[in-house]
């Protein structure tokens, strides 16, 4: 690749992906086919788009602003996101030399984070990174002409903004984007799985999309009907009436990165959380497994006849420290078998502790 396309922030050629080929690999041939388009022939070049053209689809499961500043121009929104996090940690964040590479963010600074600092720190990292080596995988949009609507990559698409904000000049002004024909769900949740882990109310969001998708959209309305955005999700709420269609858990499962249809039940069961409750466990990054106590206060630490006055587990807070020091920054100093082995590890810890809890 020439120097001048490596200034220009883009790798294209280095990283061109046929979503269809993908989405069918990741699925299985057969069941690929059904949800997803496939698409091999041309394969889909990415072309710059100027980033105020483009703007962020309002039911993408992934929320990277925190629910009080979302409103108004992107900026502003960053901004006051900015200035509540100084404020609350009480001290200064060096957003713009994070981003000029002038300060690193070192593994101890992350893990000391604050909850409100933590979510600003990565988006940080994401600009960073995208300003030193470039965009290693433009984002998908759906649109033509003056509008176009974001299926992956919303992420991406806000550091461009952070970094035409902070750096200046024309070289953010345009993200390389892929043009596709509709907005698919299936991709996009393909995409949300392979990257960080969403959190539990995201993955919620998730799965209240695909069953809808599922079921069909002329029986819901639509997201702008609704003042509160945890409501739209909520169609899907009652199990009894729109329950899983017959073959096609597995398909759901592997959609959402599940190992199995209980986890489905789970992360569903959040639509029943109240909209406070909702919108704090989206902005805390509140595990799935602790929002089981806002839903079942009194069953959450059952007492047994030998174990009235034992003392109380001490997992909890051993996972919630263990969470704190699982990120994206940790993971990628790995070497390629230790990524795998951690893999491996957490999911026969997941499935040892699923077993337990049928067992009980």
């Amino acid at each position: 690749m020439s120097n001048a396309a490596r200034k220009r922030g883009v790798r294209i050629d280095e990283n061109l992906f046929d979503v269809g080929v993908a989405a069918s690999e990741g699925y299985g041939h057969d069941m690929g086919a059904q949800i997803i388009d496939i698409q091999t022939k041309p394969i889909i070049r990415a072309k710059p788009i100027d980033i105020f053209k483009i703007q962020p689809n309002p039911m993408q499961p992934r929320r990277l602003v925190p629910s009080q500043f979302r409103s108004g121009p992107l900026m502003d929104q960053i901004e006051a996101w900015l200035d509540e996090v100084e404020e609350s940690s009480g001290r200064a964040f060096p957003l713009e030399a994070l981003i000029k590479g002038k300060v690193e963010l070192r593994a101890r600074e992350e893990r000391q984070a604050t909850a409100e600092e933590l979510p600003l720190l990565r988006l940080a990292d994401l600009a960073a990174s995208i300003h030193q080596d470039g965009l290693t995988n433009p984002i998908t949009v759906a649109g033509s002409g003056e509008s176009y609507t974001i299926e992956t990559g919303e992420r991406r698409w806000v550091a461009y903004h952070v970094l035409h904000a902070y750096i200046g000049g024309d070289a953010y002004r345009a993200i390389p984007a892929r043009r596709v024909a509709e907005l698919n769900l299936w991709r996009q949740a393909s995409e949300n799985t392979a990257r960080d882990n969403l959190n539990a109310i995201a993955r919620a969001r998730q799965i209240a999309l695909l069953l809808m998708d599922l079921h069909g959209w002329d029986n819901f309305k639509p997201i702008e009907s609704f003042e509160c955005e945890q409501d739209f999700y909520a169609q899907v709420a009652d199990v009894a009436k729109w329950r899983v269609p017959y073959g096609r858990a597995e398909q759901l499962c592997a959609a959402c990165g599940f190992e199995n249809a209980s986890r489905i039940r789970q992360y569903r069961a959040l639509l029943r959380l109240t909209p406070e409750q909702w919108t704090a466990a989206d902005d805390r990054d509140i595990a799935e497994f602790q929002l089981r106590k806002w839903l079942h206060p009194k069953s959450a630490t059952p007492v047994t006849n030998r174990a009235s006055n034992s003392k109380r587990s001490t997992l909890p807070g051993a996972l919630e420290r263990f969470d704190k020091h699982v990120t994206k920054s940790q993971f990628g100093r790995m070497e390629g078998s230790e990524q795998q082995w951690a893999v491996d590890w957490m999911k026969t810890l997941l499935e040892r502790m699923e077993r337990w809890q049928a067992d009980d």
